[in-house]
């Protein structure tokens, strides 16, 4: 959610004393890529001071960019290492201004894979406070560990990382020095095996940087009914369960074991979906299904949206498309199972 800061100091910026007794708005990283206002690109390496942020300065109002400990990046290439967010960090946005900063410190998470050259542009995917895996909650508790012991730009810290997410044993793969402590003092069971969800990036091909949601973090099942659209509309999935009950952004969870685990909305923008819901497997009721979608929201977008449900039954992959028209709401399937 957006909210408001009053910044009551002085920030000097490019020489000029700038003051602002006025409510100055905070986004997101998510957020500043989605209104197009920023640009990541690597500065090549493992870990440590890694990654630059770019503005370039559309933005007609103060922002400032909240870039936050878990945030994930995902590389344009399959070769390279993704990367997460290791220290917290306030970007000040000034209205009509470009800003570079230089000042992202991350850790790489795919060690069979290179480090992000220098010079390529990265994507945005959730944080992993986000994420629903044990992994991703062990891997939040070492960034603590790392940031209260201060050695974010340390090879043992890097380790330690990869230890969570190579996806052996910890304790077969864990070496000497900071590495053992750092996950001892974040509570990881060092005789447990990882299985870190190691992320595709679907936008890859784009030049810019984008926010994307990988298919991995997406739950899966004997049921899952996966909408994605084509601009930044707000659209609505609804699957109505065997027992009637409709299953969506507002009514996650269902009785019968239903769950709508994202939804993408106008935040201030929304990025074209995913939006999905499953039912675990071996949990999915028998009966009669129904999937629709409605067009909630235009979100600063004009006019029909193309749309693409993937629908999965049992193993089997059905899609469906279309358009939709703001106001509207669209049946596109009836299943038996």
């Amino acid at each position: 959610m957006l909210k408001l800061k009053v910044l009551l100091i002085f920030v000097l910026v490019g020489g000029v004393l700038f003051s602002s007794a006025s409510a100055q708005q905070s986004i997101l990283l998510e957020q500043g890529v989605k209104l197009g206002l920023i640009t990541l690109i690597s500065r090549g390496g493992y870990f440590g001071n890694r990654v630059s942020v770019l503005s370039n300065g559309s933005n007609t109002q103060d922002y400032i960019l909240e870039v936050r400990k878990g945030d994930v990046l995902l590389t344009k290439t399959s070769e390279d290492q993704n990367m997460v967010i290791s220290r917290d960090l306030d970007v000040y946005l000034l209205a009509n201004q470009e800003v570079r900063s230089e000042g992202m410190w991350t850790f790489c998470l795919d060690w069979r894979l290179s480090a992000p050259s220098a010079g390529t542009y990265l994507d945005i995917a959730p944080s992993l406070t986000e994420w629903s895996c044990d992994e991703a909650q062990q891997l939040l508790s070492l960034l603590d560990e790392i940031d209260a012991k201060e050695v974010w730009d340390s090879p043992y810290a890097q380790n330690a990382i990869w230890n969570i997410t190579d996806d052996y044993r910890i304790y077969d793969t864990m070496i000497g020095g900071l590495a053992p402590w750092l996950l001892r003092k974040a509570g990881v069971d060092i005789m447990a095996r990882s299985e870190f969800p190691h992320l595709t990036n679907p936008a890859a091909h784009l030049p810019e940087t984008s926010f994307i949601l990988p298919l991995e973090l997406l739950g899966t099942g004997d049921v899952q009914a996966t909408l994605t659209w084509e601009n930044t509309a707000d659209l609505d999935l609804h699957v109505i369960d065997p027992a009637g009950e409709d299953i969506c952004w507002w009514n996650a969870s269902s009785e019968s074991g239903g769950e709508a685990d994202w939804d993408d909305w106008c935040s201030p923008i929304s990025s074209g979906g995913p939006e999905n819901i499953y039912w675990p497997y071996a949990e999915a009721p028998s009966g009669q299904y129904l999937v629709f979608i409605d067009y909630y929201e235009s979100c600063r977008t004009q006019g029909e949206t193309t749309w693409t449900v993937r629908l999965i039954v049992d193993g089997e992959v059905s899609t469906f498309t279309g358009t939709i028209s703001p106001g509207e709401e669209l049946e596109v399937a009836r299943f038996m199972r």
